[in-house]
């Protein structure tokens, strides 16, 4: 499903990146230790806010983010600098990744913007890596 505009403003706000900075230090600080040095894919990434913060936390060896949207993969490719993230398009309900492929697997806010069923496909799909 592609964002509206409204979801684009709002995924690029400064206030949206403090709340995902703190919400990430205060419920998953006890976990910043184990995926250094492994593999991540975030879905939905969005501007690439959330693979910034999950370099910057947990510093894993590779980051996969992914996004269905193009004018978000356009935003996100313009805001990753970073050697250890690849921005690519994907759809989260039907990934093309081998299973065990990821260490963990980030969602920062796109199951709730998938329609009907698809939140479930989406986690069955997951769950495989």
């Amino acid at each position: 499903m592609l964002m509206n505009k409204l979801d684009i403003w709002w995924i690029n706000t400064p206030f949206r990146k403090r709340l995902l900075d703190r919400v990430t230090k205060k419920y998953y600080s006890k976990f910043f230790g184990e995926l250094k040095g492994k593999t991540v894919l975030e879905i939905g990434c969005g501007s690439g806010l959330g693979a910034k913060i999950i370099l910057k936390y947990f510093s894993p060896r590779k980051i996969i983010a992914t996004e269905l949207d193009p004018r978000l993969i356009a935003i996100a490719k313009k805001n990753i600098q970073s050697k250890w993230i690849t921005v690519e398009q994907a759809d989260a309900t039907k990934l093309s990744y081998k299973d065990k492929t990821f260490d963990a697997v980030f969602d920062y806010g796109v199951i709730h913007h998938l329609p009907g069923p698809e939140w479930k496909e989406c986690l069955n799909e997951v769950h495989e890596y």
